[in-house]
């Protein structure tokens, strides 16, 4: 939400968003008016957020909602596979029983065991509960 007062240069009333810990840090945007903004995201850990007003005129203000994405935020992992995020930001899937590669994509047929052999042919099963 935001409501501030509008001019074209948003030098008034404005929330200035800038990608860093500093107001040194490079500015991404500044938002004035009602118009509500896109999300922002930062390239690292950090925003800068300045909240400035000249005190002549009173809005409602703005509110903001920060939220933390990492690796695993998009789910990566297919077939109920669990993303495991390392030291450095990237991630691995953890396969459940019968699926492989990097995200859990590929089905890894396992053979019925040969005692059941003489009374059903060419069986696999897919995981614990499907069989075809």
């Amino acid at each position: 939400m935001l409501s501030l007062e509008f001019d074209y240069m948003c030098q008034y009333d404005y929330v200035e968003v800038r990608d860093g810990d500093s107001v040194d840090s490079r500015i991404i945007k500044r938002f004035c008016g009602n118009d509500r903004p896109p999300p922002i995201r930062s390239t690292g850990s950090s925003l800068h957020v300045l909240f400035h007003s000249d005190g002549s005129k009173n809005f409602d203000g703005f509110h903001a909602i920060f939220e933390e994405i990492t690796a695993c935020s998009s789910s990566p992992c297919l077939h109920d596979g669990t993303c495991i995020l390392d030291k450095i930001g990237g991630h691995k899937c953890a396969c459940l029983a019968g699926y492989t590669g990097n995200r859990c994509e590929s089905c890894e047929y396992i053979p019925v065991p040969t005692n059941m052999n003489k009374y059903v042919q060419n069986v696999y099963v897919l995981s614990n509960s499907t069989a075809v």
